[in-house]
């Protein structure tokens, strides 16, 4: 912070360690601190685009044509191709979700490793799967 004072007030670093993940140009994500390295490849799984990514975009498209059988299909499918793929079981479960497929899209959820458990993401699918019940 020192060296690069006026980069550190752009982008509000206050302390070393901080990670800032930038896409297109804009911060996406970002935690201060130093973290384990399972932790920094976590952090980083969330944004590398995968090729089960592509299977997720197809399933999202058919979902939003009405399409949600085709789409939950398609998750289903990215799911069995990359398990460890975090973005495939939270739209499954929201698909299932609004299918009205409640134990099925929690089911989902309980399948997720402990870590995932809490993770704020997953609360708050797991808050919006109750509310619709």
């Amino acid at each position: 912070t020192d060296v690069e004072q006026g980069l550190a007030a752009r982008y509000g670093v206050r302390s070393l360690p901080t990670v800032k993940l930038f896409r297109d140009g804009q911060v996406v994500d970002e935690f201060m601190g130093a973290l384990p390295a399972g932790a920094v490849q976590e952090f980083l799984s969330v944004h590398v685009a995968r090729e089960s990514d592509t299977l997720r975009e197809q399933a999202l498209a058919a979902h939003a044509e009405g399409q949600g059988e085709t789409a939950v299909a398609l998750l289903r499918e990215a799911l069995a191709q990359d398990p460890e793929n975090p973005r495939v079981p939270l739209d499954l479960a929201g698909v299932l979700g609004d299918l009205s497929r409640f134990a099925e899209a929690e089911e989902v959820l309980r399948g997720l490793p402990a870590n995932r458990q809490l993770d704020p993401d997953v609360t708050t699918m797991q808050s919006r799967l109750a509310l619709a019940r």
